[in-house]
């Protein structure tokens, strides 16, 4: 069985070291919004396919 997993910022860095991941801090402080394009697979996920073919996402960490 496969299930779909999503975790933003902090969840998936929880979720990601629940299954073996490590994580780590960051030194810089990042805050900043980043184009996403989906890939060929990305625009037929039954998830992902709705949404735009590219977007743009906001990063914002302040580790320190």
């Amino acid at each position: 069985m496969i299930v779909a997993i999503l975790g933003i910022c902090l969840g998936m860095q929880i979720i990601g070291e629940s299954l073996g991941a490590k994580t780590e801090r960051s030194p810089n402080k990042e805050i900043v919004t980043y184009p996403i394009h989906l890939t060929k697979k990305g625009e037929t996920d039954p998830i992902f396919k709705m949404f735009p073919k590219s977007f743009d996402v906001m990063h914002w960490h302040n580790e320190r």
